[in-house]
């Protein structure tokens, strides 16, 4: 395939089919694969190709594509995409209007770097081919940045011993591109990127970043983005036999396994396994208020898609109308009465609504309207662990110490019987959250209301959350807290020793 695999063919040519743009761009060529894929998916319409390197200079050792109808900024006339003179470049092609081009890009530079660029250009439709996983790659990808703590799915944990770490082992011995914790994790516990550094340029430029930064970029990227859509796999690994990428990872297949009958009916049974070996989640991406009317149904079916997606949807606009609409009546409400905010809106929402809608407001920093909503969502439905814990994080982030710990108190009022069971992971990310805010006595009341509960009787704590309370407990000065808890691993450990 000279590049790309049967998935990123597929997907170029099913996304650039749907836009139907007037100029295609594509930056990075190599042998020609994507221009001849562009050039499938439109006939006529012309595309700009800048790569280094002409793909006509690979026709004297084997197969390339050198199309008839596109401009090539290659060899002496190579200009890089963020040198461009776009202003110009359009003019000359007739391109009154930016938003009508497609970008494709698929030359392992920094993304964000690129989507910067794009962005100053004034383009609004970008596909980027090597949307590479955390861990992996040559360059900082999109999926990198949107891999946060705060998205189902994201964040990692760098102790060896955790049940991710132990998952991870197992399937590196599956895949070839799955990543274990090891190679995961770089100095002071860096998952980000790759190690803890931006990759650019083919990794010929690497920057270590702290995970605020990280975070920052993802901030940024939530901010211009209205779209986000990883290209699913076109059939599931049984069928394609593909070896290299970790399903886990990837949306859910078009053709799912277990279904050869239409494998086979599509003709996708001809091609050899290696051409599915070449997936890297190609994504689409739309920038905010730019959608033409003739992109609607689309954009519409594009962001209903994110939210079945790995959890790496990085734009939060994904409200319904009726959402949209109570969050702007509560901001103008806000505006004119801080201290009266009204409800009724909100408790016509369904839960997925005011769940949308607490995360957005959380997202931009709306700690006192977003507290309004969790209170709505509370009443109404009971908020689990992890919209606690996503509140702590914003308060925190306000520096509203006060709030956390009354946040805490309320929590402990409206559960007597202590924490529920079954929410594992939403208790270790309050007790994470809890902890790096400083809040000593509220970490110690979740601990009180864990032993309420039955933990050490009724059931058992999970090591690594077990391990993060207590490394925090010590912390607080609250030894003999923390020796409890050591010794209910001890006893675990112990255990399940004796099992195995």
């Amino acid at each position: 395939m000279y590049g790309m695999g049967f998935d990123h063919s597929f997907g170029l040519w099913f996304i650039t089919r749907w836009l139907k743009p007037d100029l295609m761009i594509e930056s990075g060529a190599f042998k020609g694969h994507s221009t001849w894929v562009l050039r499938q998916a439109m006939p006529d319409t012309p595309i700009l190709s800048i790569t280094p390197r002409h793909p006509e200079k690979y026709l004297k050792k084997g197969p390339a594509y050198v199309d008839g109808n596109c401009t090539y900024f290659a060899g002496k006339d190579f200009v890089d995409f963020g040198s461009m003179d776009w202003e110009r470049v359009l003019g000359k092609h007739g391109i009154q209007d930016p938003t009508r081009v497609l970008v494709f890009f698929d030359d392992h530079q920094n993304e964000l770097k690129r989507l910067k660029q794009a962005v100053k250009a004034g383009f609004k439709h970008l596909v980027f081919e090597d949307n590479y996983d955390t861990g992996t790659g040559d360059h900082y990808s999109l999926r990198q940045i949107c891999d946060q703590p705060y998205i189902r799915g994201g964040g990692h944990s760098c102790f060896r011993d955790s049940d991710e770490a132990r998952i991870r082992y197992r399937r590196r011995k599956f895949w070839e591109k799955a990543v274990d914790t090891d190679e995961l994790c770089g100095p002071g516990e860096a998952w980000w990127g790759v190690r803890g550094y931006m990759r650019d340029d083919f990794n010929h430029s690497n920057k270590a970043i702290t995970y605020d930064e990280h975070f920052q970029n993802s901030r940024f990227v939530e901010s211009v983005l209205d779209v986000y859509w990883e290209v699913p796999p076109v059939a599931g690994p049984s069928l394609t036999h593909q070896t290299r990428y970790e399903p886990a990872r990837a949306p859910s297949p078009i053709v799912k396994d277990g279904r050869f009958s239409l494998f086979q009916r599509l003709g996708l049974t001809q091609f050899e396994p290696s051409v599915f070996n070449g997936y890297t989640q190609m994504v689409y991406v739309q920038f905010v208020d730019t959608c033409p009317i003739r992109l609607f149904d689309m954009s519409e079916w594009l962001r209903r898609q994110t939210r079945n997606l790995l959890g790496f949807a990085c734009a939060g606009r994904i409200l319904s109308t009726e959402a949209i609409q109570a969050i702007q009546a509560l901001k103008r409400a806000y505006r004119s009465d801080p201290e009266s905010l009204p409800t009724h809106a909100l408790r016509r929402l369904i839960k997925s609504d005011l769940t949308a809608a607490l995360k957005e407001l959380l997202r931009q920093d709306q700690c006192t309207i977003a507290a309004v909503v969790f209170s709505v969502i509370q009443s109404e439905y009971g908020a689990d662990l992890n919209a606690y814990a996503e509140m702590v994080v914003a308060l925190a982030r306000k520096g509203m110490a006060a709030e956390i710990d009354a946040l805490v108190y309320r929590m402990e009022e409206e559960a007597p019987a202590g924490i529920v069971r079954g929410e594992s992971r939403g208790l270790l990310r309050m007790v994470k959250a809890l902890i790096s805010a400083e809040r000593k006595e509220s970490t110690v009341r979740i601990y009180e209301m864990m032993k309420k509960s039955g933990m050490g009787s009724t059931w058992e704590v999970d090591e690594y959350l077990g391990r993060v309370l207590s490394k925090g407990l010590r912390r607080f000065g609250e030894g003999k807290l923390a020796d409890e808890v050591d010794s209910e691993l001890v006893r675990l450990y112990k255990a399940i020793f004796i099992k195995s």
